[in-house]
């Protein structure tokens, strides 16, 4: 297996799905700068991950100058996210779910898989695929009981 360090979109993408999946209806939508303040935390589990897959070569590969702790990219998201599923289309929800599943694909290295950010992300992607099977016509159409 080979891990890579996803990209920005990406990234952002996985917040946005984390959030969708653990925000309440009570809440506020998040701002541009939770959803950093999340993928900030993302990239650097991301990093973590990498450096157990690469060791020291990680530092080569991605540029990383500062061991054992990567540098945490700054990140400049304009995107607010909406507390609920429905703002956004299937089409949003299915890219960013596959988003989120890359990213725990990436980050299934070493003891990072144990970690309490990654196990709460994998609990959130079981959230956004009900959510997204919910929204979805099939569902709607089938029989109850």
């Amino acid at each position: 297996m080979s891990a890579f360090l996803i990209e920005e979109e990406t990234m952002q993408r996985v917040a946005i799905g984390f959030l969708l999946a653990t925000m309440t209806r009570d809440q506020e939508p998040a701002s541009a700068e939770r959803v950093t303040e999340t993928g900030a935390q993302f990239y650097a589990m991301n990093c973590s991950a990498l450096v157990e897959r690469y060791q020291s070569r990680a530092f080569e590969y991605f540029g990383f100058t500062d061991p054992p702790s990567p540098p945490l990219k700054e990140m400049r998201w304009g995107n607010i996210v909406h507390y609920h599923t429905d703002a956004y289309s299937i089409d949003e929800l299915v890219q960013i779910y596959k988003s989120v599943l890359c990213f725990l694909y990436q980050c299934a290295e070493g003891g990072v898989v144990e970690s309490d950010l990654f196990k709460r992300v994998e609990d959130a992607s079981r959230v956004l695929a009900c959510r997204i099977v919910d929204r979805l016509p099939a569902y709607e159409a089938a029989l109850w009981g």
